[in-house]
């Protein structure tokens, strides 16, 4: 399974699948913030 499927199986979109795709080619340890 790919990174990207395993987050998008995991989460609720809140920001666009290709902006997530753009920051996990852009850094190495790309920081997510999740809030309740």
């Amino acid at each position: 399974m790919k990174k990207l499927d395993l987050i998008l199986r995991n989460t609720q979109e809140v920001i666009k699948q290709d902006e997530l795709e753009k920051l996990l080619r852009s850094t190495k340890k790309p920081v997510v913030y999740i809030g309740a």
